[in-house]
């Protein structure tokens, strides 16, 4: 069942990508938006698997204006790690993650960032203590930009889960 619902995730990070490019237009404020910077975020995890914990990331661009002509529009890579507690077992995990991540910005407020990438697993498992595999990895978010350098991010994730916090 794991298999079908990662195949499903990867296909919909997929029609993300292909299909959000459209959505997005350019905006009067795209001239004054830093795309060269790197952004950093700091958020909270609810986990699929009865966990919580907190995160973080560092997107850092790698095509900083208009990979799509005429879109506002950022290609960063993503980097970061996400500690989890699981509330049942009582146990500490890690998930390293790397992703790619296409920023489209919707307007002066909004953009949204459809990503795919990998993760690591380091944690507890039913029938030993640490388990260690990489699993695919996707993700779409909003976020809600209420000055040049902040945002409220909402992301949701396979396989970490959703993610809120703040872009700085």
């Amino acid at each position: 069942m794991r298999s079908h619902a990662t195949h499903a995730v990867l296909w919909l990070g997929a029609a993300l990508f292909a299909g959000g490019a459209p959505l997005a237009s350019g905006s009067a404020r795209a001239q004054q938006r830093d795309h060269d910077r790197v952004r950093f975020d700091l958020h909270l995890d609810l986990g699929w698997y009865r966990n919580g914990g907190l995160g973080f990331r560092a997107d850092i661009p790698i095509v900083s204006r208009g990979a799509v002509d005429g879109v506002d529009d950022d290609l960063s890579v993503s980097v970061g790690a996400e500690a989890f507690w699981w509330w049942d077992a009582s146990n500490l995990g890690v998930f390293p993650v790397v992703a790619l991540q296409w920023n489209f910005y919707l307007s002066e407020h909004w953009s949204l960032c459809p990503e795919l990438g990998v993760a690591l697993w380091f944690g507890p498992h039913r029938n030993r203590y640490w388990r260690t595999f990489v699993a695919p990895f996707a993700g779409f978010g909003a976020r809600y930009h209420f000055s040049a350098r902040n945002a409220l991010l909402l992301r949701l994730t396979w396989p970490t889960g959703l993610q809120v916090g703040i872009t700085f």
